[in-house]
């Protein structure tokens, strides 16, 4: 009877250890899960012998940052590998950084982010690279031409400003830059150009005809060539009284994003676009005016920053006033005049301030 009952308790006890070990441990819980907007959006593990690039830029699954995300990573076999398609997706932007997306066509070109990107595609993407981000200022300190009288302060046309970078390993591949612009002390993002000046099409304008540029530092006298230091400011009176008073629509602040590498190693350049049209009168009591004294066709002009090269133009801390041109313009008189000559001449001159080298 004895040895029944030790078989038995011996039996209970076995079973006892069974049943501990076949209860489940409970799952850690995945610290990079976290919910969005009511979307589960998981950070991937990358697969062992793959080489993470751009570390802290991450591509999302889906537009605005959505879904699951994962880094930008290469095989071994050194193709990018995404567990997801990559057709409609977001990227993430770390701030104070640039992103170089690098495409993979007949010709090799990049596209430069400083900011999330809301919707993309990579399906023809080849490539990534960053930099840390820096500012470049691009200022419009005035106008300088021949001045005879008032009528020769009429200007009308446009003034375009872009900053340019080239790659560091491949210096046929350039890169427009991000910038934004103070429209009536409200910033405002502009893309990948800034307009520095738009004066309409014509000086035959009350607009453009507005004789008090001269005090708000616009339109300089070009004999002598000034030296502009100062930049443009006209942000003194209220959006409605410009409008009344026929002020230009432009802002002569651009602030450009650049990489502090291409800009430490003469990597980036200024590009200007010139279109102006001016008017002409030799005195107050002449009759050879003329409201149309025009660049044949726009101007384009490139300048290096922190590099010498292009004739040994060069924009550094030491040299930030630019003066570009001067621009050839003609034009010939309104209606008959029994004094005016055949054709007037002038010349046009673009001055620029460039902060932040």
């Amino acid at each position: 009877m004895r040895k029944i009952i030790f078989c038995l308790l011996c039996l209970v006890a076995i079973t006892n250890a069974h049943a501990q070990k076949v209860i489940p441990a409970k799952k850690p819980e995945k610290k990079d899960t976290i919910k969005n907007n009511k979307v589960l959006i998981t950070t991937l593990i990358q697969p062992v012998g793959t080489i993470v690039l751009a570390p802290g830029v991450l591509v999302y699954e889906l537009p605005d940052l959505r879904g699951r995300s994962a880094s930008f990573v290469k095989n071994a076999e050194g193709k990018f590998v995404f567990p997801f398609p990559v057709k409609n997706v977001s990227i993430k932007v770390p701030e104070g950084t640039i992103v170089y997306i690098q495409r993979c066509f007949e010709f090799a070109s990049e596209n430069a982010y400083n900011r999330s990107i809301a919707k993309i595609s990579l399906e023809d993407f080849c490539g990534i690279r960053t930099d840390e981000q820096t500012i470049v200022k691009v200022n419009l300190a005035g106008i300088s031409t021949e001045i005879h009288n008032t009528d020769c302060m009429r200007f009308a046309g446009k003034i375009e400003a872009k900053l340019i970078e080239t790659a560091p390993s491949e210096p046929g591949v350039e890169t427009l830059m991000p910038c934004k612009q103070v429209y009536w002390n409200n910033p405002r993002y502009r893309g990948y150009g800034a307009t520095l000046m738009d004066m309409g099409a014509t000086p035959n304008t009350d607009r453009a005809y507005n004789p008090s540029y001269t005090a708000n530092k616009i339109i300089y006298n070009n004999n002598p060539v000034p030296i502009l230091i100062d930049v443009m400011n006209n942000h003194t009176d209220s959006l409605t009284l410009k409008r009344l008073r026929g002020y230009p629509n432009y802002s002569p602040i651009a602030t450009f994003f650049v990489g502090k590498a291409a800009l430490r190693e003469g990597r980036v350049k200024l590009w200007l676009k010139t279109n102006l049209v001016s008017a002409h009168k030799t005195c107050n009591l002449c009759d050879d005016f003329s409201s149309k004294i025009k660049m044949d066709s726009p101007a384009y002009e490139a300048y290096p920053l922190n590099r010498s090269y292009d004739g040994g133009k060069i924009i550094n801390a030491s040299n930030r006033y630019v003066v570009a041109g001067p621009y050839a313009a003609k034009g010939s008189r309104d209606g008959a005049a029994l004094t005016a000559s055949g054709g007037t001449f002038k010349n046009f001159r673009v001055h620029l301030i460039v902060d932040g080298l």
